[in-house]
């Protein structure tokens, strides 16, 4: 957790406008997911804890909690996922990409 304190001072030093922090999902039958133990990583609780106390802090430091990996400060939120969220258009292209165009 004093790492993760540490992180979020530094980052917050830099003033930023927008940050997306997202949570490192191992899965078990991987190469690192088999190393998780040895690494010393947190657990599933230990993630959360590390995840509120992320949210709590960021928070305090007037950043909107706007998605559940993203933070902001007022006016900076992510115009891509604003699209989504507006039903606005958008353009997907590559494989497995969607778009949603003239209401489809």
């Amino acid at each position: 957790m004093e790492s993760l304190g540490r992180d979020i001072d530094f980052i917050k030093s830099l003033s930023p406008e927008h940050i997306s922090a997202y949570i490192l999902k191992l899965e078990p039958d991987t190469a690192f997911g088999r190393k998780c133990e040895v690494l010393g990583l947190p657990d599933d609780e230990g993630v959360a804890e590390q995840y509120l106390y992320m949210c709590e802090h960021l928070e305090g430091a007037d950043f909107c909690h706007y998605e559940i990996s993203n933070f902001s400060k007022n006016g900076f939120e992510s115009r891509h996922n604003l699209k989504y969220w507006l039903c606005k258009e958008y353009l997907g292209i590559g494989p497995a990409a969607h778009s949603f165009y003239h209401g489809k």
